[in-house]
């Protein structure tokens, strides 16, 4: 199977996902296949309660990591946390000193999870205006690299798997989306799927025929419709509600 099919695959099972439990299944498997140890996907809360657990948090870490993480406050001033503040766009950790200044307790809670078991990773952020930021992380041990050739399918699944797991939340706390996704214009559609091509309001307006600030008020109907403010979560929401299937992302 390819990793194309790996993806789609995903997506179709974390789209009719029902609960939290079955996400974190489809989590752990593709997240070994994809060539990491474990997974984390939460809100970056401030302060967590165990009993109450009131934030959105999927994850297979190591409960003692998670524990030690929040015992030490580490979550004030954790490296990849700030780093995922900084970025809409998926980060190596071992690229996060070119995002922040790293001081030294930041450098602190790297080597003490290094001693947890959990030496490298990489990051996908996700924001909206209006909500708690969070992000998907994948984390490799020791005795493992840093699985590089699939970091573009980890950006892809860390997008998605984020926004599955946010319906689900918004589910929880009776937060309900209109039943049928919005409708998009054809000139919407068609600017959605060369954004997701990665193509340029220039390169997109010459493909088209428009002009380039024709192409930007499109696209940013097409946001405001989809209620995202970012491209990249325009794509997932797309993605996630039909308007693109994956195979329109590829170049």
């Amino acid at each position: 199977m390819s990793r194309l099919d790996d993806v789609n695959a995903f997506m179709e099972e974390a789209r009719s996902s029902q609960s939290a439990d079955d996400l974190r299944r489809l989590m752990e498997a593709i997240t070994v296949e994809m060539g990491f140890t474990a997974y984390s996907l939460y809100q970056h809360v401030q302060q967590w309660d165990w009993e109450k657990a009131e934030a959105l948090a999927i994850s297979n870490y190591p409960r003692g990591w998670l524990e030690r993480f929040f015992e030490k406050d580490f979550n004030h001033f954790d490296p990849v946390l700030r780093a995922a503040q900084r970025t809409a766009q998926g980060f190596k950790w071992a690229d996060i000193g070119q995002l922040i200044p790293l001081s030294p307790k930041q450098i602190r809670v790297f080597e003490t999870g290094r001693r947890e078991g959990i030496s490298d990773g990489f990051t996908v952020p996700w924001h909206i205006p209006g909500e708690t930021s969070g992000s998907c992380n994948f984390v490799v041990g020791p005795t493992q690299e840093l699985p590089e050739r699939n970091l573009g399918m980890a950006q892809l699944i860390g997008n998605y798997s984020y926004e599955a797991a946010r319906q689900l939340w918004m589910k929880k706390l009776g937060i309900v989306r209109r039943a049928d996704p919005v409708r998009l214009t054809p000139r919407q559609l068609d600017c959605l799927v060369l954004v997701a091509k990665g193509k340029t309001d220039w390169e997109i307006a010459t493909v088209l025929g428009l002009k380039p600030s024709t192409v930007n008020g499109y696209i940013d109907e097409t946001k405001e419709a989809l209620g995202v403010t970012r491209r990249s979560q325009m794509v997932t929401r797309a993605l996630f509600d039909g308007h693109l299937s994956l195979s329109d992302t590829v170049q």
